[in-house]
């Protein structure tokens, strides 16, 4: 499966409040469900700073769904970042100081061609609370986020030498907890 740009995947929109605001959210259309072929459910847990694991998702679409709680606690910043064997990296993280979600692919494979536009982080503004829910999707050339039910959507195109195969949560300045992660090998799309 191979993604591209916004339109990666089938959204739905709908709008919802958040105080006297109103608002647009986008999430994957159900059907999108179809594509999963295999689930491992990932126990409770928390840490401090690092915690890695196999994304067992060793399959040969290099496609595959992470959907998470990610609790900040007290840490001032938590996140994880989806890796591969040749230290290449996307960074997907919290900073509760700023109040903002991040997914930095400055070191995500091949962004040599363009230094001023492609290796940069981009970020979206989060509603305050403690604990954020992610769908997250991946294959060999993007990663598709959705947090807090579709109240961020963020696409990003990665060029990784290799699938990334291994997720390692971080966190700083105290301790951040993960719950409900389950994580989904995806068809491809024909």
């Amino acid at each position: 499966m191979q993604f591209r740009s916004a339109n990666g995947l089938p959204r739905e929109l709908t709008m919802y409040k958040e105080g006297k605001d109103v608002y647009l959210a986008a999430n994957p259309v159900k059907e999108v469900e179809k594509l999963r072929v295999d689930s491992a459910k990932i126990d409770n847990f928390e840490y401090e700073q690092g915690h890695s694991m196999d994304a067992n998702v060793h399959n040969d679409s290099g496609a595959y769904e992470i959907d998470l709680i990610l609790e900040q606690g007290n840490a001032s910043v938590a996140g994880f970042k989806l890796k591969n064997v040749k230290g290449e990296y996307v960074d997907i993280y919290i900073n509760t100081k700023d109040g903002k979600v991040y997914m930095d692919r400055t070191n995500s494979g091949m962004t040599n061609f363009s230094q001023k536009e492609f290796a940069i982080a981009t970020w979206a503004k989060l509603h305050e609370r403690n604990a954020h829910s992610f769908q997250i999707f991946v294959d060999k050339s993007s990663i598709e986020m959705f947090v807090d039910g579709g109240k961020i959507a963020m696409t990003n195109l990665v060029f990784p030498s290799i699938p990334y195969n291994n997720i390692e949560f971080h966190a700083e300045g105290g301790k951040a907890a993960v719950k409900n992660m389950t994580v989904y090998k995806l068809n491809a799309i024909k």
